[in-house]
């Protein structure tokens, strides 16, 4: 779907998570029923919101395992040791991808907030 909405459009833009994004561009125009394209961009917001608080959603569990990793690592400050192998626990990158996760989480909810504010 094409997006003429400024608005709509710097939101899209600002957006981290890429599936999100990907999901909100490759829209189908014969799906929006009369929304606004604000409407349609908060839809899929709510809906990866969704997918990352809930039970069943796809990224739970991916949400829940950065979120123990930076509590384990003081917010990514400290590298946990294994006293068996003297290693660490976890990479620099699996910390920065924890990081980067519980980002776009944090970000997407923002969004959402504001959206509903706005529509």
């Amino acid at each position: 779907m094409k997006f003429t909405d400024k608005r709509a459009l710097k939101v899209i833009k600002s957006i981290k998570c890429y599936e999100a994004k990907e999901s909100i561009e490759s829209y189908p125009e014969e799906e929006r029923d009369g929304k606004t394209e604000l409407e349609i961009v908060l839809d899929e917001l709510e809906y990866f919101v969704y997918m990352f608080e809930e039970v069943d959603g796809s990224f739970k569990g991916d949400l829940d395992e950065s979120r123990e990793i930076l509590r384990r690592t003081s917010n990514g400050k400290t590298i946990p040791i294994s006293l068996t192998t003297l290693k660490p626990i976890y990479s620099e990158w699996r910390i920065k991808s924890a990081k980067n996760t519980v980002s776009e989480y944090r970000q997407l909810k923002r969004l959402v907030s504001k959206l509903k504010e706005e529509v």
